[in-house]
Parts: structure tokens; C-alpha cells; sequence
């Protein structure tokens, strides 16, 4: 009977030993356990106030950094054609021009009897100028009683119908981007708005009384002048 005993014994032994071998060679084959969530460390999450802080702050030093008004206008903007100043409604002088080599001077116009035709149109600066001097010089002392007819029509003929008088040029809605100089060389100046004509003025420092032959008039001297500041363009 005790032999038996000690068998039974032994036997429970070695499947006690068989069940832990087994056990521990399926864990490794199955790998290192995976890490319980708990232990991951987590990416903490600002709370509500700490937002509201950040915004804060942010607005205020942008708010200290930009001063912005929309109803303040510069007596100075970008450049829109190459030979306009940075100050509104101005244009370069005559010889600053021709040293920088800008002998020509570009717009658009449309054929005003059909509104489709549109061209470019390049203008020699120097000749240009003089066929407006010319006119200046021949009606200055009579032209704010009777505006010349060249200005009033001008003569240019459209390319593709070839009909004369019928052309107008391409003026801009937005005034500080009014080609002004090709107005003048190209005699356009009537096809600007009182409005526009006004804005000139105000920019150039000329007084006026709102008439419209006055303001056209003002306007051509205006821009002849800064043309040639030495001339005989004096109101």
C-alpha cells in the first residue's frame, strides 16, 4: 500500500511539472504581453480656461502689432503703371521718363459704336506730349470759356471697324488705378467722370468750383505739369 501511495504521488508531480513546462512554452510562443492602457502615458488635453487663455493672448498681441482702419486712406499707394508715382493721381516727370528708357506709354480702348472691339493702344511719349502742348499753347487763354474740340473729341478711329470718334478708353472703377498719363497723351480726359476729374484734383492740390470744362481743363494742365514742371501749365 505505501508503494503504491508514493507512486500515485510521484505521478501528480510530474503532471504538475508537464502543466507548468507547457504553460510557459505557450507564452513565449504567443509573445510579450501587451502593456494594460492604464500604464500608457496619455497626452495631456488643455482644459476649457487654458484655450481661452491662449486666445487671449494671441488677439491681444496681434491687436498691438496691426493697426488697421478701414476709412483711413494713404496719400500714397502702390505704383500701378510704370510710370505713375506712388502718390495718388500722379505720374512721373518727362525727363524722369525718358532716362529710365520709357518711351511709350500703353492703354486700352474699345470701339464705343459696338463695345467689342477692344485694342491696345501704344502712344510715343515725346510726340504725344507735344500735340498736347500744342493745343494747350493754342487755346489757354480761352479754353476754361470754351474747351478745345480736340479734347472734347478726340480723333482716334477704331483698328477693326475704322470708324473715327467712336473709340474710348478702358478707365478703371477703382481711382487710384486710373491710367492717367495715357488719358492725357491719347486726349481721353473727357471720358472721365466729374467725379474722377474731381479726385484728380483733389489729390494735385487744385482748387476748382465742380464746373465740368473747368475741371477737364484743370485736369489736362494738372497732368501736364507734372509732366514738365518748368512749362507754361499754370492755371
Amino acid at each position: 500500500m505505501a508503494d503504491e501511495e508514493q507512486n500515485r504521488k510521484r505521478k501528480d508531480s510530474d503532471d504538475q511539472d508537464q502543466r507548468t513546462s507547457s504553460f510557459s512554452d505557450n507564452s513565449n510562443r504567443a509573445g510579450p504581453s501587451k502593456r494594460p492602457k492604464s500604464d500608457i502615458p496619455q497626452t495631456p488635453v488643455p482644459s476649457p480656461s487654458q484655450d481661452s487663455q491662449a486666445l487671449d493672448m494671441a488677439a491681444s498681441s496681434a491687436s498691438t502689432a496691426i493697426v488697421w482702419s478701414p476709412n483711413v486712406k494713404s496719400d500714397h499707394i502702390i505704383a500701378p503703371w510704370p510710370w505713375a508715382t506712388t502718390q495718388r493721381a500722379h505720374v512721373k516727370s518727362l525727363n524722369d521718363l525718358l532716362s529710365s528708357d520709357i518711351r511709350t506709354i500703353s492703354g486700352v480702348v474699345f470701339c464705343d459704336l459696338l463695345f467689342v472691339h477692344l485694342q491696345y493702344l501704344d502712344l510715343d511719349l515725346q510726340s504725344e506730349f507735344d500735340k498736347v502742348a500744342s493745343v494747350v499753347a493754342a487755346n489757354k487763354s480761352t479754353m476754361f470759356h470754351t474747351t478745345p474740340e480736340a479734347w472734347l473729341y478726340p480723333a482716334r478711329s477704331c483698328s477693326q471697324c475704322n470708324r473715327v470718334k467712336f473709340v474710348r478708353p478702358f478707365i478703371s472703377s477703382k481711382k487710384r488705378f486710373i491710367n492717367w498719363l495715357f488719358l492725357l497723351l491719347s486726349q481721353m480726359l473727357v471720358f472721365c467722370s466729374n467725379e474722377q476729374l474731381e479726385y484728380f484734383c483733389k489729390h494735385s492740390n487744385i482748387p476748382h468750383n465742380g464746373e465740368r470744362d473747368e475741371l477737364l481743363c484743370l485736369t489736362y494742365l494738372g497732368l501736364c505739369k507734372q509732366l514738365d514742371p518748368s512749362g507754361p501749365f499754370d492755371p
